[in-house]
């Protein structure tokens, strides 16, 4: 029955995308949606989780879904926030930047949250999260203006604190 809803939805937003239900686009969006449901069947079933993951459930699983939703508008601050920062950076002149690359400990509890906070920095204008080095638990980010290499709160600048919210919902 979650394949059969999965299908149902996934035509649904092709057809909402597509802007139309000629019999043409039906059809297309019925092969596509039957192709994604083949590729990605193990996704929409939870096969691909390792065995010792056991999914939160009762209080956890709420608490986990409530600091998501509290989080969301700390992040579109930080998306607004840094890019009228680089809007800034980019239209006025005779501003100087440096860009560089800069090494963060990710510190946020797993790999998979690890991969949830890279994503994060990621989406934030003007950082890219480059590599992970497992073995130190860093990630390298290419960052649009490193004023000091060598600054104390260079951590906090370039995540935005952003490790907190992550770890909280990975607990």
């Amino acid at each position: 029955m979650t394949r059969v809803l999965y299908a149902f939805g996934l035509l649904g937003i092709w057809l909402i995308f597509a802007g139309s239900i000629s019999p043409v686009t039906l059809g297309v969006g019925v092969v596509v949606t039957a192709a994604a449901m083949v590729l990605f069947q193990k996704s929409i079933t939870g096969q691909w989780m390792p065995a010792t993951y056991v999914r939160p459930s009762g209080p956890v699983a709420i608490k986990n879904i409530a600091v998501a939703f509290l989080f969301i508008p700390v992040f579109l601050y930080k998306i607004i926030v840094s890019g009228v920062g680089i809007a800034r950076l980019a239209v006025l002149p005779g501003v100087s930047f440096f860009p560089g690359i800069v090494r963060v400990t990710a510190n946020a509890g797993s790999l998979g949250a690890t991969t949830v906070f890279a994503g994060l920095i990621t989406l934030t204008p003007g950082t890219l999260s480059l590599d992970y080095d497992a073995k130190s638990d860093d990630l390298y980010i290419h960052w649009m203006d490193v004023a000091e290499y060598e600054a104390e709160d260079i951590d906090q600048q370039v995540t935005g604190g952003m490790r907190w919210w992550v770890r909280s919902m990975n607990r």
